[in-house]
């Protein structure tokens, strides 16, 4: 991951970035980087589970993504195999699912009206090993919050812009 401060790399990216005002649709977000969603879709249908103008804290110190409990198990329930760890649940206060290995996602983030998926490969954090059931762990956690938390799971499939003035946020495809 390169950083530049006070400018654009646009060796690292292709297309247009496309910019959506950075939002604070919580007092608590002032200090953070947070947008609206439009929506998350899973196999390319909406999630009835977010609804459009959440927000989202954009978090490079976080490794995965993490939503409301309501909000995750919901999503879950369009992942067949998928099923609550309660162990994990347990030891990280999160919920934390199970998700057979082999799992294809087909997981988008849509802001500012464009899509931007997530690279299947970045929706496991974690090989839960063959003795536990489901193999893998999957990267969006619920916890007991009221917004979206987007780390690098989804962070690390987009270039992004931060802008102070206007505060507002960029994104844009990666080069592969």
């Amino acid at each position: 991951m390169t950083n530049v401060v006070s400018g654009v790399d646009e060796s690292r990216f292709t297309g247009d970035i496309h910019y959506v005002p950075a939002v604070g649709g919580n007092p608590n977000f002032t200090t953070h980087w947070s947008v609206g969603l439009d929506a998350i879709t899973l196999g390319g249908k909406p999630s009835p589970a977010v609804k459009a103008g959440d927000p989202a804290v954009l978090d490079t110190g976080a490794t995965i993504i993490v939503a409301p409990r309501a909000t995750v198990a919901e999503f879950y329930k369009g992942i067949p195999g998928a099923e609550l760890n309660f162990l994990a649940q347990l030891m990280t206060g999160n919920d934390i699912y199970n998700v057979p290995c082999n799992t294809t996602f087909d997981v988008e983030v849509k802001i500012g009206g464009q899509s931007w998926p997530i690279d299947n490969s970045d929706l496991f954090f974690v090989h839960a090993g063959e003795d536990v059931p489901g193999g893998c762990f999957g990267a969006i956690a619920g916890a007991d919050i009221n917004f979206w938390l987007l780390g690098d799971t989804f962070l690390k499939n987009v270039y992004t812009v931060y802008s102070y003035e206007p505060k507002q946020i960029g994104f844009a495809k990666l080069k592969e």
